[in-house]
């Protein structure tokens, strides 16, 4: 492991070392938006924005305390809706649409090449796949204090879908609102978060962190089972309202909302 480290610069009297972490982004964004109009009145709309976002790993192949992840994330919102208009005073809108936000997290794949895990230094604890793998907390915390690793491979997928209608009506003195609200939500998450273990050297044995580090004196270890869940939810709601104008002076609203 100390080959993979850094070493101050000959003649240093602080001790200390500087290093730079690569970054590398790219983002690329998308919008398609699309307007008709049906029966010289009717309204026919669609939307579409793709965002996708990716940061890679800053693993720079020669210093383990540039190890970090990198992350692509893609997002999606789909939208169509259509309103048609009956008469001056009946009017219905109806909006179908889909969201979809996908993260994928992990330490590999950097410009640096293949993270090197706890099991290549000798570790005998059970370690991820390399591919999913790394170095999730390695820390030396003293005088002299460095910490190795981030977060570990990880994937949350979000999914929304969602369906409202609006429909206006105007009567005499009232004015109703009648419509409903369906959704549909989703939500995955696998997380190898901790899988990895976290390696902790403090000064609590020789009084110097770094020497316990060298000596193999470790202070603790901690170690997760990650966290991986699907959550459903599917909410409904309706709705009526009725605003009426008794006079000029005076308007009385009724509403009532359930939901579940």
């Amino acid at each position: 492991m100390s080959e993979l480290l850094p070493i101050p610069a000959a003649g240093s009297t602080s001790g200390s070392v500087s290093y730079a972490t690569p970054i590398q982004q790219n983002f690329d964004e998308y919008t398609v938006r699309f307007d008709q109009v049906l029966r010289g009145q009717d309204r026919l709309f669609g939307r579409v924005y793709i965002n996708k976002y990716h940061h890679a790993p800053t693993f720079d192949g020669k210093n383990l305390l540039t190890v970090g992840p990198g992350s692509t994330v893609l997002t999606q919102n789909w939208a169509v809706g259509y309103t048609k208009i009956f008469t001056s005073n009946l009017v219905n809108s109806v909006v179908i649409d889909a969201i979809r936000s996908a993260s994928d997290r992990g330490q590999q794949g950097g410009p640096g090449g293949t993270v090197p895990q706890m099991s290549d230094f000798g570790s005998n604890v059970w370690q991820l796949p390399k591919a999913q793998g790394g170095i999730r907390n390695f820390a030396v915390n003293g005088t002299s204090n460095f910490t190795i690793g981030s977060f570990n491979n990880a994937k949350f997928i979000r999914n929304t879908g969602d369906v409202r209608e609006l429909l206006s009506w105007t009567k005499g003195k009232h004015d109703f609102s009648f419509g409903f609200d369906i959704e549909l939500d989703q939500s995955n998450i696998r997380n190898t978060d901790l899988e990895d273990g976290s390696f902790n050297f403090s000064n609590d044995v020789s009084g110097l962190a770094l020497a316990n580090f060298v000596l193999g004196y470790q202070h603790s270890f901690t170690q997760t089972s990650g966290d991986y869940s699907d959550s459903r939810e599917n909410p409904l709601g309706f709705f009526a309202n009725d605003k009426w104008k008794v006079t000029p002076r005076l308007t009385l609203e009724f509403a009532g909302s359930p939901s579940r």
